[in-house]
C-alpha cells in the first residue's frame, strides 16, 4: 500500500503520462486492500469464534468440575450416612443384647417373685373365700333339723335372746378358716394361731349379733302390723342402722393388711435397682426405636420396629407390676409415665408408622390383662362383696376394652387374636366365679327349704324367713355385679367370641340367679314371713299372702342389668316369664292389706322388662 502510494505521487510529478501509466497499479492495491480487510475480518471472525467456543469449552468445563465436586460431595455424604448408619445400628445391637443379658441374669429373681406373687394372691383369695364362707355360714345359717323350741332355739344361738358361744366356738365351723390359720401358725407359731382363732371368734360372734339385731327389728315391726317394713328389712333395704351389709361382706381387715405388707416387701426388692437406668427403662427403649423409625422408616418397619419395642417393654413392665392390686388400685397404670403414658404418646406421635398406634395395648395384652384373669383364677374377687369392688376390678377391664376397641384399626390379625382371647379368659374366669357363689347360696337354700318343710315353728319361720331374705338378697348382689360385668364389655359385643361368652354370663344371671335364687328365695321369704304375722294375728290368715319379696328383689335385680341385657339367645327369660306368671297369681289371688299397693307398680314394671 505504502509503494503504490509513493509510486502514484511520483508519477505525478513527472507529468500525466507516468501517472496514466501507473493507473492499474493503484486498483490493485485497492484489491489489495479490499483482500487484507477481507482476511482481517476473517480472521477475526474466527478468532470471535473461537473465543465463543473456548467459552463455552471452559463453560462446560466449569460445569464438569461442579458436577464431579457434586458428585463427590454426596458420595462423601452418602460414606458418612452409612457410617452413621453402621454406628447407629451397632450401638442398637449391642443396647438390646445388654438388656437380653440383663434380663437372662435376673431371670430366676423375676420367676422367684413371680411365683411369690402367685402364691400370695392364693392366699388371699382362699382366705377371703373362707371368711365369706364364713359370713354366709354365721349371716344365713341353717338351723339344727329336728324339734325347735324356745330351749333349742336358745342353746344353738338362734333365739335373739340367746347365748352365741356354744353355735360359734365349737363345731366344724373354725375349720373354715383353717387355710388362713395354717400359714399364719407356721410363721408365728402357736401365739399367732391362737390369735387368729380369737380373732374368728370374735367375728363370728359380732357377725350373730347382726343377725340377732335383724331378727329383733323384724319382730319388732310385725307386733306394730308393719309387714311391709318387715320384708323391707328381710331385703335389706332399709338396714343399715342396723349393720352395715358392706362391712359383713368384706375382706377381713387383718388379712388385707398382711397382704398388702408382704406385697411391699416383694416391691422393695426392686429386681432393676443395679441396672442403669438406660437399660431397664421403657424411655430409653421407645428413644432406641424412635431414632431408628426417624432415620430409616423402611427398615424399622420391615424389621418389625413395634413387635421389638413391645417385648423389650413386656420384659421391664412385667414385673413392675407384681405389686400392683386391681382391687385396691383400679387402672392406676394409666397415669404411670414410666411406661403406658409414654407407649401411648409413642404410638399418637406424627412420625408413627404402620402398628405403632397399638403399641400401649401391644404391652397391656402381655402385662396388665394377665395379672386381671389370675386375680379372678386365685379367688381373690368375690362378686358379693361391696359393689365398688366390682367396680374397682371391673373399671380396669373397662379400660383396657376401651383401649382395644380404639386401637383395632391398627392391629394386625394375630394380635387382635391375642388380645381377644385374654379377653375371653377373663370372661370365662368370671363365669367360673359366679358359678361358684351361686352353688354356694344355692346349698344354702336347699337347706333351708328342707327344714321349713320339716318343723313348724313361729321361731323357725321368722329364721327362715331372714334366711331366705338373705339369700335373695345375696342373688340381687350377683346380679348387680353380673350386670356392671356384661356393661363392661359391650363396646366389644359386635366380636363373635365376646358376644359367646357374654351369652354364657348371661345365661347364668337369668337361669341360676333370677330364676333360681331370687325368685324362689325371696318368695319363701316373704311366705315364712307372712306365716309368723299370721301366726301373732290368726285374723289376717284369710287374706292370703303376696310374695313381696320376690317382686322386691327380682325388680331390683332387673334394674340393674344392661337395657341390651339379657337377649333371646340365650333364652333365659322363660323361666323368669314363669316365675312372675306366678308372682302376678298370687298377688291377684288376694293382697294383704297391711302391705302397700308400691308392689303392684313393682310388679307391673318387673313384667314390662319382660316383655
Amino acid at each position: 500500500l505504502e509503494e503504490a502510494r509513493s509510486g502514484g505521487a511520483g508519477g505525478a510529478g513527472d507529468g500525466g503520462e507516468t501517472g496514466a501509466r501507473d493507473g492499474p497499479p493503484m486498483r490493485s492495491a485497492a484489491v489489495i486492500v479490499g483482500d487484507v480487510v477481507r482476511r482481517l475480518k476473517e480472521k477475526k471472525k474466527l478468532a470471535e469464534d473461537r473465543a465463543d467456543s473456548i467459552a463455552s469449552d471452559l463453560q462446560l468445563c466449569n460445569l464438569a468440575r461442579e458436577a464431579a465436586e457434586l458428585a463427590t460431595s454426596k458420595a462423601q455424604k452418602s460414606q458418612n450416612d452409612a457410617r452413621e448408619r453402621r454406628a447407629f445400628f451397632t450401638k442398637l445391637r449391642e443396647n438390646i443384647a445388654v438388656v437380653a443379658e440383663m434380663l437372662e441374669e435376673k431371670k430366676m429373681e423375676i420367676e422367684q417373685q413371680s411365683g411369690e406373687v402367685a402364691r400370695l394372691w392364693k392366699k388371699r383369695g382362699a382366705k377371703f373365700e373362707a371368711s365369706m364362707k364364713l359370713t354366709l355360714a354365721v349371716l344365713i345359717a341353717a338351723p339344727p333339723a329336728g324339734t325347735f323350741d324356745d330351749t333349742t332355739a336358745k342353746a344353738s344361738g338362734w333365739s335373739s335372746e340367746g347365748s352365741t358361744e356354744n353355735i360359734f366356738s365349737t363345731g366344724s365351723s373354725p375349720a373354715i378358716l383353717e387355710p388362713g390359720m395354717g400359714m399364719e401358725a407356721t410363721r408365728g407359731g402357736k401365739a399367732s394361731a391362737a390369735n387368729r382363732r380369737a380373732a374368728a371368734v370374735s367375728r363370728r360372734r359380732a357377725l350373730h349379733s347382726h343377725r340377732d339385731a335383724l331378727l329383733h327389728h323384724i319382730r319388732g315391726l310385725l307386733n306394730h302390723h308393719d309387714v311391709t317394713g318387715a320384708m323391707s328389712a328381710i331385703s335389706l333395704e332399709n338396714t343399715q342402722n342396723l349393720f352395715d351389709i358392706d362391712d359383713a361382706f368384706s375382706e377381713d381387715p387383718r388379712d388385707f393388711s398382711e397382704f398388702q405388707t408382704r406385697l411391699e416387701v416383694i416391691g422393695e426388692r426392686d429386681i432393676f435397682n443395679d441396672v442403669e437406668f438406660e437399660y431397664s427403662s421403657v424411655v430409653s427403649f421407645a428413644d432406641w426405636m424412635a431414632e431408628w423409625r426417624d432415620k430409616q422408616k423402611d427398615s424399622y418397619r420391615e424389621a418389625y420396629g413395634t413387635d421389638a419395642l413391645a417385648v423389650l417393654s413386656t420384659c421391664v413392665v412385667r414385673p413392675s407390676l407384681f405389686v400392683y392390686d386391681p382391687l385396691s388400685s383400679g387402672a392406676s397404670w394409666t397415669h404411670d409415665d414410666k411406661w403406658w403414658v409414654h407407649l401411648v404418646k409413642y404410638g399418637s406421635s406424627e412420625a408413627s408408622v404402620g402398628e405403632d398406634n397399638a403399641i400401649a395395648i401391644k404391652v397391656l395384652r402381655r402385662t396388665v390383662l394377665p395379672i386381671l384373669s389370675h386375680v379372678l383364677e386365685a379367688g381373690a374377687y368375690i362378686p358379693l362383696a361391696s359393689l365398688e369392688k366390682t367396680q374397682m376390678l371391673s373399671g380396669t377391664v373397662r379400660v383396657c376394652v376401651h383401649a382395644g376397641r380404639n386401637s383395632m384399626g391398627a392391629m394386625s390379625d394375630e394380635d387382635k387374636e391375642e388380645f381377644l382371647d385374654a379377653l375371653c379368659n377373663i370372661i370365662d374366669r368370671l363365669c367360673e366365679t359366679f358359678e361358684v357363689w351361686v352353688a354356694q347360696i344355692k346349698d344354702m337354700y336347699s337347706t333351708l327349704s328342707g327344714i321349713g318343710k320339716a318343723n313348724n315353728s313361729p321361731e323357725l319361720d321368722l329364721n327362715i324367713a331372714a334366711s331366705c331374705g338373705l339369700i335373695s338378697f345375696c342373688g340381687v348382689r350377683l346380679t348387680q355385679a353380673a350386670g356392671e360385668w356384661l356393661s363392661v364389655f359391650e363396646p366389644l359385643l359386635f366380636e363373635t367370641r365376646i358376644d359367646s361368652g357374654l351369652a354364657k354370663l348371661e345365661g347364668i344371671i337369668i337361669k341360676r340367679i333370677l330364676s333360681d335364687v331370687v325368685v324362689r328365695a325371696g318368695r319363701a321369704s316373704s311366705l315364712a314371713l307372712w306365716n309368723v304375722y299370721c301366726g301373732l294375728y290368726p285374723e289376717n290368715h284369710a287374706q292370703g299372702a303376696a310374695s313381696a319379696g320376690a317382686i322386691t328383689a327380682l325388680s331390683r335385680s332387673l334394674s340393674t342389668l344392661p337395657e341390651k341385657f339379657p337377649r333371646e339367645k340365650c333364652g333365659g327369660w322363660l323361666p323368669l316369664r314363669a316365675a312372675c306368671a306366678r308372682l302376678r297369681a298370687e298377688f291377684n289371688a288376694g293382697l294383704p292389706q297391711v302391705l302397700e299397693n308400691s308392689l303392684e307398680e313393682k310388679l307391673t314394671l318387673v313384667e314390662q322388662r319382660l316383655r
